[in-house]
């Protein structure tokens, strides 16, 4: 959509140059790596037995044991980081472009500024329901609505690896925080609303 009288212009994706899409990919490359040592982390603690149980059976299920399960598991944990953070980027995809309704997350675009993405998550902890509830769970809530839009429904499906592998709350909240107000906030406005530049995110990212 056009931009509102009264708010300020910033550089949207059709504007942004070789090195600065360079920059943020490497950017987000670095947020996979991140949520990597995370993932590997919450899959060794005893809640997650069950988890690395299923894993491993999969893994001997899958006829690749020329390969050691560790080695198996890497590319697999990381094939959900990159689902964490492509995740995001489809959100902020969304909400800098004006085709939903809701805020989750928020950044330097005015039509989704970061400052209103962060009133509507405290809003979001405030209710008794939630108040136990971490950056994890906000994020997902975004997911589920864009499950719900037909558009997005096949990315968000019960495929999608974020609904089986719990990032920590803390990692969460730092992938919220890069989105926002670090090196991701940047405007993912485009005129063209093009999405090949996700795709091309997602191979980077990998």
């Amino acid at each position: 959509m056009t931009p509102s009288l009264g708010r300020r212009i910033v550089a949207g994706l059709d504007e942004l140059d070789e090195d600065a899409r360079r920059r943020l990919q490497q950017a987000m490359q670095a947020q996979v790596k991140h949520l990597i040592d995370d993932l590997r982390k919450r899959l060794a603690e005893p809640e997650s037995l069950s988890l690395r149980a299923e894993l491993l059976q999969e893994y001997e299920e899958a006829e690749r044991l020329a390969g050691a399960f560790e080695v198996w598991l890497e590319d697999v944990l990381d094939q959900a980081a990159v689902a964490w953070v492509l995740g995001c980027v489809f959100v902020r995809f969304c909400e800098d472009n004006e085709l939903i309704d809701g805020l989750w997350i928020g950044g330097d675009d005015p039509a989704a500024p970061a400052e209103a993405g962060m009133q509507r998550w405290q809003a979001y902890l405030i209710e008794a329901e939630h108040s136990l509830h971490n950056d994890r769970h906000w994020l997902r809530e975004a997911f589920r609505y864009l499950g719900r839009l037909r558009p997005t429904a096949k990315i968000f499906d019960k495929h999608n690896p974020v609904w089986r592998f719990d990032i920590s709350g803390a990692a969460a909240e730092g992938l919220s925080n890069f989105f926002r107000t670090g090196e991701g906030r940047v405007s993912l406005r485009s005129t063209t609303l093009d999405t090949r530049f996700l795709g091309d995110l997602y191979q980077e990212s990998r």
